[in-house]
């Protein structure tokens, strides 16, 4: 009974510090975080390859077969 004692109250100490760490963190609200990804990708969109073709690719092999 007193191990299981022990092991509650360490588990009680290991979750009140997960806690107090939690509350320490610093948070945006929604609406901020929302703004700033939107602003971020709209400044970084000529840069996303997703969105825009590449240039040239350095890494393709460069053929010199052609066609007839």
């Amino acid at each position: 009974m007193n191990s299981q004692l022990s092991c509650n109250l360490e588990s009680a100490r290991k979750l009140v510090d997960e806690l107090k760490y939690h509350t320490n963190i610093s948070r945006l609200p929604v609406s901020q975080a929302a703004t700033e990804l939107l602003n971020y990708v709209l400044e970084n969109q000529g840069r996303d390859f997703l969105l825009v073709k590449p240039p040239d690719n350095p890494f393709k092999p460069k053929s010199s077969c052609m066609f007839l």
